[in-house]
């Protein structure tokens, strides 16, 4: 009985611990909201406002700008525009944000703009990402760049164009040098014509290359006979033979 009791006097103990380490856990998670809801009250929001608008040289739609996207920090905080092309982004904290416009049909730069914790507003505009940058004013102003192409125009013909090909720069080295090279040889000294024409003599047996191609056609034209005899010859044998 003492044991059972001592037992039993044990377990009430480890309850009452378990029972108090789950109470304080469960006020942590209760108040960490809370807390965190306070420092956000604390913290201090802001309005980004601004305007898309195109160049004085294109014209102006009768309806309005097309409804376009606004994207603060890669889409942490988004917002469409007005028939008039203003937008308005709420509740944005301090610090450093981009604001990009996504649009179809036009191309509009980026602006970075530094808010600061009293108010302060410091604009920087890039026409495309990695342009240098220049300042801006708020509210923000995005002129569009330029119109967004997604197909490449397709070049026109251009005889520079086909000048520039390898295969081309050949063929008129080519002819080039069968116009020129009469003209050298009559310019040459008689005593190097003749050892060209000594050395072309030995490469194919004739003076230019129409020559060598007459002399290799000319030799199939006399093997073509010696072969038709050949096989007359043979056709007599096998009705000899036959005989």
């Amino acid at each position: 009985a003492l044991r059972a009791e001592g037992s039993m006097a044990r377990l009430s103990a480890t309850g009452l611990v378990v029972a108090v380490v789950v109470a304080v856990i469960g006020c942590h998670v209760a108040l960490a909201p809370a807390a965190a809801t306070a420092v956000a009250v604390d913290e201090p929001r802001f309005v980004i406002e601004g305007r898309l608008t195109l160049p004085a040289q294109v014209q102006q739609p009768i309806d309005g700008l097309p409804t376009t996207k606004i994207s603060v920090n890669g889409g942490e905080f988004t917002t469409y525009t007005r028939p008039d092309g203003t937008f308005k982004v709420n509740d944005v904290p301090a610090g450093k944000h981009m604001v990009e416009a996504y649009s179809r049909e036009y191309v509009f730069p980026v602006a970075r703009l530094q808010i600061t914790s009293d108010g302060q507003r410091a604009v920087h505009m890039y026409a495309f990402p990695g342009a240098a940058k220049t300042k801006g004013h708020y509210p923000l102003t995005l002129e569009a760049v330029s119109p967004a192409t997604y197909f490449e125009k397709r070049e026109p013909f251009n005889v520079l164009g086909m000048l520039k090909s390898p295969m081309v720069l050949m063929m008129i080295f080519m002819v080039g040098m069968i116009v020129c090279m009469p003209k050298m040889m009559d310019n040459m000294d008689p005593e190097q014509k003749a050892e060209m024409e000594k050395m072309q003599s030995q490469m194919g047996g004739g003076g230019d290359l129409m020559s060598m191609f007459k002399e290799a056609l000319g030799a199939e034209d006399e093997k073509k006979p010696e072969a038709v005899e050949d096989a007359g010859a043979r056709g007599k044998r096998s009705k000899r033979a036959r005989r």
